[in-house]
């Protein structure tokens, strides 16, 4: 049985994630590892943004939001690769859609980002794109990522933790839809159904990072024939 390695750069497992995902595995098998598992509370606090950092958004195995520092979760990021791979992991996916250094993984680890930003280009061609990012301080960053994949850009903020988030991610989704064509969910924390609604009432194509890069990579899994063969 082939087996997919999932990374979130928060704590696994990651209940939200997996119910959108094991529709999608057939026989594949999920293994789960975060980059923050086992940390106390002051080794959280010691990951949390600074002036300058750029920001990323996930969720403690609890459920409870985190904040942390892009350029202090990376060691952290490929520990939790490893921790896959040694499981028995075929391939890893790092769920997490900010550029990460995939240089510093190994071979068999992809990052969401190297797959969700070509894909979306190619769909957004002659389109206007529009961004759903969690929070306000992303923005600028999330602007400056997407610039060169569309004609033009807009992005908004709708919190994916929150106790109204679907409403939210559809509320935004709304606003874009008024100069966009093709709007992008571009965090992990936004579920399949949060696009599906969102689809819906705003008319626009919306696209759900976390279900778009499991869906491309479990096609490099190798079949059960050449597991036996390399066995």
């Amino acid at each position: 049985m082939s087996r997919l390695g999932l990374i979130t750069i928060g704590q696994a497992p990651r209940p939200d994630i997996a119910a959108d995902v094991q529709p999608l595995l057939g026989t594949t098998e999920l293994v789960e590892a975060g980059a923050l598992d086992g940390l106390a509370a002051g080794e959280l606090a010691a990951l949390a943004p600074g002036p300058g950092d750029e920001l990323l958004v996930t969720k403690l195995a609890d459920g409870t939001p985190v904040r942390v520092a892009h350029s202090r979760i990376m060691p952290r990021v490929a520990s939790a690769a490893n921790r896959a791979l040694a499981a028995g992991a075929d391939r890893v996916l790092v769920m997490c859609t900010a550029e990460l250094a995939s240089a510093d993984l190994p071979a068999a680890v992809y990052t969401s980002e190297e797959i969700l930003r070509p894909a979306v280009s190619a769909l957004a061609r002659g389109r206007r794109l529009g961004v759903v990012v969690p929070e306000d301080a992303q923005r600028e960053q999330a602007h400056e990522r997407w610039a060169a994949s569309a004609d033009t850009v807009q992005v908004g903020v709708a919190d994916p933790y929150g106790p109204q988030a679907t409403g939210e991610v559809v509320a935004t989704c709304a606003a874009l839809a008024e100069s966009s064509e093709l709007i992008v969910l571009d965090c992990m924390g936004y579920s399949a159904a949060m696009g599906s609604r969102a689809r819906q009432q705003c008319g626009a194509a919306v696209v759900v990072a976390r279900t778009l890069v499991v869906r491309v990579v479990l096609e490099a899994l190798p079949s059960e024939r050449s597991r036996r063969e390399l066995a």
